[in-house]
């Protein structure tokens, strides 16, 4: 009946969403999508799935899925795991604010920063 209602499906499985994949210190990282959330059926009201029976005259309703959100971080998010060291950082040869956001691809050196004695 879906099929005929013109609805596929896949379109009931929720999907991820999409990752970020970026350069650390020249190491590649892959940051996951958040998990989307999976579509429903109700036949008459109530929850089904799709091997319910329908018969002539029931109420089908359908929700599709949603993709889950696609992955973000900024540069202080990674600065996190650098707590309490100073640190340089520069994204693609460019230094950038704390609350930039990654893009794909990005290039990020974090160096860490020695204290000089004199």
């Amino acid at each position: 009946a879906l099929i005929l209602a013109g609805i596929k499906p896949g379109e009931l499985i929720g999907k991820t969403g999409k990752a970020l994949s970026f350069k650390l210190n020249g190491e590649e990282k892959t940051i996951k999508g958040e998990s989307g959330s999976p579509g429903s059926i109700t036949v008459n009201g109530v929850e089904a799935n799709l091997m319910t029976s329908i018969n002539p005259g029931d109420r089908i309703g359908v929700i599709s899925a949603c993709v889950g959100r696609a992955a973000e971080v900024t540069l202080g998010e990674i600065l996190e795991y650098y707590e309490g060291e100073k640190v340089e950082i520069a994204v693609n040869g460019e230094k950038q604010p704390k609350d930039y956001k990654v893009n794909p691809n990005d290039d990020i050196r974090i160096i860490r920063v020695q204290n000089s004695v004199e």
